[in-house]
């Protein structure tokens, strides 16, 4: 436990302590938030042993032409290479993430929540629902995507979870048309997608766009049948 006293200090500290640490958070969020949300990645921040440390200041050092080449890493393709490292590494504290509650409420399913604490001994999450922030819950890792804001991975067809507009929830959808890359205004990607059960009084079901970091591929977070991905 931090003897750091970080509730003293003011916004402005509290921010940077944050940005070092990498820990998302919102602007319109309270300095004693803030300050309990640096608290927390201060006490779960590794502590450099002194090998570490002098292996570093040797190789800070010692003249380049003695430096050995790191072997070249194997490329992989990039959007494989994202999703795999979002998987592999573990929600920071105050991370916007999809959280599944169908293991803890009978009708659940995804939602967007916010990661509260790590805990790498049970490996389990402890998440604050963002629609109701009284309801907190505890989900193993497997019931936690993170966010990614890139749609190069989506192409048209792709069977997907999107966030309905103007909710916190995931409902099941298809992409209608492949995302392009964005070059003007905010840059921030965004997916048309159809969902499902949204038939106006016409019949039609309309086209929605949706913030790509709001849609995640069923692939990524459940078996799809061959039948029903090719329907």
């Amino acid at each position: 436990m931090s003897k750091i006293d970080f509730k003293k200090l003011d916004r402005n500290s509290l921010e940077r302590i944050l940005k070092h640490y990498k820990v998302s958070y919102r602007v319109d969020q309270k300095a004693t938030t803030l300050a309990t949300l640096a608290t927390r990645a201060f006490d779960n921040a590794p502590i450099p042993n002194e090998l570490t440390v002098f292996e570093k200041f040797v190789s800070q050092i010692s003249p380049t032409q003695d430096t050995i080449p790191e072997p070249v890493p194997e490329v992989v393709p990039t959007k494989k290479r994202r999703r795999d490292q979002l998987d592999s590494e573990h929600a920071r504290i105050g991370e916007q993430v999809a959280a599944n509650v169908s293991r803890i409420e009978e009708n659940g399913g995804w939602i967007l929540a916010n990661i509260l604490e790590y805990n790498s001994t049970t490996c389990t999450y402890v998440a604050q629902d963002e629609d109701d922030a009284s309801r907190v819950m505890t989900l193993p890792l497997s019931d936690v995507k993170r966010l990614e804001d890139s749609a190069a991975h989506i192409q048209k067809g792709d069977k997907v979870i999107s966030v309905f507009p103007d909710t916190t929830s995931f409902y099941r959808a298809v992409v209608v048309k492949s995302p392009k890359n964005p070059t003007h205004g905010n840059g921030a990607w965004e997916v048309i997608v159809r969902f499902q059960d949204d038939e106006d009084d016409s019949g039609n079901t309309p086209a929605r766009r949706v913030p790509a970091r709001f849609v995640l591929k069923r692939s990524d977070i459940e078996e799809i049948s061959e039948e029903e991905y090719t329907s």
